[in-house]
């Protein structure tokens, strides 16, 4: 997952709104949006990376909810290095690990401040990732960086103060209601699409009767942003040490990059909402995968729940 704008509890009945593409290899063996069980049995909706069997954003259907997107390095980036960096812990396997603790911790708070305690030592063990972690019943909702030198600089300043390093490698910071951006630098960092698909998200919720849009549809403007190929002028482009013709195709929200030895894109895109109606949680989740062509299509998942390990319908399509 590579750009994602969402809204966290900007109205009493709405917990989350999430607009997301996901950027890869497009030879890495990727399953789109299901219902599938962590190796510990908890029941999650996401997709899931074939080759290490985790994922880039999931929930169970209790409502906890795990973002992932990479912190860009140069040495990382798909065909750039004949060697890139092999780390030996695989990222998607944080979104998988925090959805886990629903088994286990059911108080939010405490459920984050385990995983922080595991995951501190272990930081370095991992590429860069940006994590955000949450429980849309509890409202309770942090980010997590292990590349402070990487995206500090650039960091808005709000961010910078509202920060803890208890780890050499390791930010944290609690995320109060609000609407934010996130791509493969720090939170909020103002590059262009990131920009621009947290102002599409602000305009979505604008223009929703009393703030609370209908569920995600494929209709919604949202997809006309998380599909635009727009890439931006060299001057307001970031500098992140990537060839220059990287940076400008990898400023664009849909990202193509045909033709090169290994060839990547947007593979996915997902819109996500967690509404509260009649003291029940409601769930809509929503995908397009735009390719290998053999998976293009869209996925839906919808459920319900009272706050408690309670009633629960769940439903896919494609």
């Amino acid at each position: 997952m590579c750009l994602m704008a969402f809204a966290l509890h900007t109205r009493p009945t709405l917990g989350l709104v999430l607009a997301a593409n996901r950027d890869e290899s497009l030879d890495r063996p990727t399953l789109p949006l299901h219902q599938w069980h962590t190796p510990v049995g908890t029941a999650v909706w996401a997709g899931r990376d074939v080759r290490e069997g985790g994922t880039w954003l999931g929930s169970t259907p209790g409502g906890r909810v795990g973002l992932l997107t990479n912190v860009r390095d140069p040495a990382s980036v798909a065909g750039h290095t004949a060697q890139p960096p092999v780390f030996p812990r695989s990222r998607g396997e944080l979104v998988t690990h925090w959805l886990d603790t629903s088994a286990h911790e059911p108080d939010a708070r405490r459920a984050v401040r385990q995983f922080t305690q595991w995951l501190q030592p272990r930081a370095d063990d991992y590429g860069g990732f940006n994590l955000v972690l949450g429980d849309v019943a509890q409202g309770h909702w942090v980010w997590l960086n292990n590349r402070p030198g990487t995206v500090w600089p650039s960091l808005p300043l709000q961010w910078q103060r509202a920060v803890h390093q208890r780890h050499a490698n390791l930010l944290e910071a609690t995320l109060p209601p609000g609407v934010y951006g996130l791509s493969n630098a720090g939170l909020d960092t103002i590059w262009p699409k990131t920009v621009a698909l947290r102002q599409a998200l602000e305009q979505h919720l604008a223009d929703a009767p009393d703030g609370v849009p209908a569920p995600p549809a494929a209709d919604s403007a949202l997809w006309k942003a998380l599909a635009n190929p727009q890439v931006y002028p060299d001057d307001q482009l970031p500098h992140t040490g990537v060839p220059w013709a990287w940076e400008r195709a990898l400023s664009a929200a849909w990202v193509d990059m045909p033709g090169r030895t290994a060839a990547y894109g947007t593979r996915s895109s997902l819109l996500m909402q967690f509404q509260l109606d009649a003291g029940q949680w409601h769930a809509h989740l929503l995908e397009r995968t735009w390719r290998p062509a053999e998976q293009a299509g869209w996925a839906s998942a919808q459920w319900h729940w009272d706050g408690r390990a309670g009633a629960q319908t769940t439903n896919q399509v494609r």
